[in-house]
C-alpha cells in the first residue's frame, strides 16, 4: 500500500549516524574510546552512559547556535512518527498527499548527500580518480535534482569546520 510514515524512522537513523560519524571524523579521540570498549566488559556500562550523548549533544558539539536551531527543528520533524504520541499515529495510506511523498524522497536524497560526503571525507585519501569523478558525479546529480537546495550536515563550529576539506559544498573542487 506505500506507507511512507515509516520511512522517517529510517531517515533519523541515517541522520543521527551522520552526525556521530562528523563526531569521530573531527573528534578521533572520541571514535577511539568508543572501539576501546567495544567487545569488553565495559562495553554495556559505557553504551548506557553514552545513550545521554544523543542528538542534542551531537548538535550541541558540532554546530553554531544559528545552526544547532535548523538541526533541532529538522530532529523534531524525523521523531514524528518514531514516538508514540498524537502526531505518530498519523495516517499513510490513502491519504498521503502528493507533497509529503516529495518531501519524503527529497529527505531521503538530502540524507545520502550528507552520508556520501561524510564518508568522502573520512576516506578521502583513499579515493583514487575513478572514486573521485564518480562521488562529486552523485553528489552533483543531488545538488541538481533538489535544485541547490542541499542542506549541510558537516559540523559549522570553527574548531571542528576548519578540520574537514569537504564543507559548504565545495565538493566540485576538493574531488577534481
Amino acid at each position: 500500500m506505500g506507507f511512507s510514515h515509516p520511512s522517517i524512522c529510517l531517515q533519523r537513523t541515517v541522520y543521527e549516524t551522520i552526525l556521530k560519524g562528523y563526531l569521530f571524523i573531527v573528534n578521533p579521540e572520541e571514535a577511539d574510546l568508543y572501539y576501546s570498549k567495544l567487545q569488553t566488559n565495559e562495553e554495556e556500562k559505557f553504551l548506557k552512559k553514552r545513550r545521554f550523548y544523543g542528538h542534542s549533544y551531537l548538535v550541541n558539539e558540532l554546530f553554531e547556535p544559528k545552526t544547532k536551531h535548523k538541526h533541532r527543528r529538522l530532529y523534531k520533524e524525523l521523531c514524528i512518527s518514531a514516538h508514540a504520541e498524537i502526531k505518530g499515529t498519523l495516517l499513510d495510506f490513502p491519504r498521503y498527499t502528493e507533497k509529503e511523498i516529495g518531501d519524503r524522497l527529497k529527505m531521503f536524497l538530502s540524507l545520502a548527500y550528507g552520508n556520501i560526503q561524510m564518508v568522502a571525507e573520512d576516506f578521502l585519501y583513499l579515493l583514487d580518480a575513478p572514486l573521485k569523478r564518480i562521488t562529486k558525479g552523485i553528489l552533483e546529480k543531488i545538488v541538481e535534482s533538489l535544485e541547490r537546495q542541499v542542506p549541510l550536515f558537516e559540523p559549522d563550529r570553527d574548531v571542528y569546520s576548519s578540520k574537514l576539506r569537504l564543507k559548504k559544498g565545495n565538493f566540485m573542487d576538493v574531488l577534481s
